[in-house]
């Protein structure tokens, strides 16, 4: 009886394995058959995009960064991969995909937001679920996908969990059915946001938040992997329509920190009034619409002439689209 019971439960154990690794194989092949959407772009970043100056950040970099101004006025290849809700570790992540590849920027814009550091804020490590699909493929960002929980590295031993939360995404990723890959391309990454605020300016208290350890050490290695592989650096938190009581914001001080320490540069326009007196360049509290990324994309590639290496530009290849 028990022998039975035994060659019954090995029986269906075997089953369940075949039929997770061949549904989990569909999912995979319709996953990285995408041309276009919200995956793709992950896909295209981590594996083939190749341009002289990068962005990465989440939603403040893909809504405040016009990719085409700074390729008309650097005649530099230029790509926005900011991604909306996720945060330092996804870059992390990005940047040794980037790196494991032999891709070196000439140029990497990292945009933070003013409370990246702070512990509650955001669930950073949930919101991991997005590398999931690159477990395997990319070994060398494994350790940052186990973060996500202590079992991870046993969840990940499933192609289904790997895969399940994507099928209808990758789909339509790779149908195209609303006829947005060539929109997608056109832009080199950037999103625009075309509402207007009309709400009031949020005030931040800050003291007494706790920050996040892993978050900082994340910051650290990317500095560290900029260093080391030549990668000019420039950190920024870009504008937001908020002020911070008694003007403390704990995440920029430590950047501003970091940042002296390692002789990089930090341009924070968290208080810039330039953005807090025209509300009419904002769609939140949090991003700017179109109209105040042209003027701040503006600003920043007047920052960027002044760097080592864009003194004295020459003439280009002028694009680095999402092919």
């Amino acid at each position: 009886m028990i022998k039975e019971l035994l060659i019954k439960l090995v029986i269906f154990f075997v089953l369940l394995i075949i039929l997770d690794r061949g549904i989990g194989y569909f999912l995979e092949k319709i996953y990285f058959s995408q041309n276009h959407g919200y995956y793709y772009r992950t896909t295209y970043v981590f594996e083939k995009a190749t341009p002289d100056i990068l962005i990465l950040g989440a939603s403040k970099a893909s809504h405040h960064y016009v990719s085409n101004m700074i390729i008309d006025s650097l005649q530099e290849s230029c790509l926005n991969a900011g991604e909306d809700g996720y945060f330092i570790l996804y870059q992390e992540a990005t940047l040794r995909c980037m790196l494991k590849r032999k891709y070196f920027p000439k140029l990497l814009l990292l945009d933070l937001n003013d409370d990246e550091f702070e512990k509650n804020t955001y669930k950073t490590e949930d919101r991991l679920s997005i590398l999931l699909p690159y477990y395997h493929r990319h070994p060398e960002i494994r350790d940052i996908v186990e973060l996500k929980s202590p079992y991870e590295k046993y969840k990940v031993m499933s192609c289904l969990y790997t895969f399940n939360t994507v099928l209808l995404p990758a789909l339509s990723g790779t149908l195209d059915l609303n006829n947005r890959k060539l929109v997608e391309q056109k832009s080199a990454g950037y999103v625009p946001l075309n509402e207007k605020w009309s709400g009031t300016f949020k005030k931040i208290e800050s003291h007494g938040q706790t920050l996040d350890s892993i978050r900082i050490k994340a910051f650290e290695e990317i500095i560290k992997l900029t260093r080391e592989n030549n990668i000019s650096l420039v950190v920024v938190v870009s504008p937001a329509y908020k002020i911070y009581n008694r003007g403390y914001n704990p995440t920029t001080e430590v950047l501003q920190k970091i940042s002296q320490k390692n002789k990089i540069q930090f341009w924070n326009y968290i208080n810039d009034t330039t953005y807090l007196n025209n509300k009419q360049y904002f769609k939140d509290v949090r991003h700017m619409n179109d109209d105040g990324a042209i003027i701040f994309t503006a600003n920043i590639i007047s920052k960027i002439k002044t760097l080592p290496g864009f003194q004295n530009l020459a003439v280009k290849t002028v694009a680095e689209p999402i092919k």
